[in-house]
């Protein structure tokens, strides 16, 4: 609470920075203990994809305990999804990226989009949005950075 109003990260846009009152202000999350999944693994992403609805658009994102999971879009505008470390872009409707269709090529994608950002949330503290993979790193290096920086938490 600032002066009375609460405020969320993510209000006024998807960089993290918070504008009240003429104020901007940028939440970092500390983590105190390791979240429960060390990091979302391939399967989890394709469990959640296969259980989710083609006919209805969602986000994609990851819970602070490391859990991928999926948010509807009924009625809300993607970028007022918060309290997620990481969300992805919004997955269309009727795109064939959720139920059994889903394709292992996409699961790939996602999961390898979801340890990047995974690793820079736990080295900074902020929120992720992120729509593309930056690439440069193989999946095993991103998980043995992921189990570094899991090691420096008490």
């Amino acid at each position: 609470m600032i002066n009375g109003n609460t405020v969320y990260p993510n209000n006024d846009n998807d960089n993290g920075v918070v504008n009240v009152r003429g104020i901007e202000f940028e939440i970092i999350y500390h983590r105190t203990t390791k979240p429960k999944n060390e990091y979302p693994t391939k399967s989890q992403v394709y469990e959640v994809l296969s259980n989710g609805k083609d006919s209805t658009h969602n986000s994609l994102v990851v819970t602070f305990e490391g859990y991928p999971k999926l948010v509807p879009l009924y009625n809300i505008v993607p970028a007022t999804i918060t309290g997620y470390p990481i969300r992805l872009e919004t997955l269309g409707a009727g795109n064939g990226y959720f139920g059994q269709q889903v394709s292992d090529s996409s699961v790939e994608n996602f999961h390898y989009i979801i340890l990047e950002a995974w690793l820079d949330h736990l080295e900074t503290g902020k929120e992720f949005y992120r729509d593309y993979a930056v690439g440069g790193q193989s999946k095993e290096e991103i998980i043995r950075k992921i189990e570094q920086e899991l090691e420096k938490i008490s």
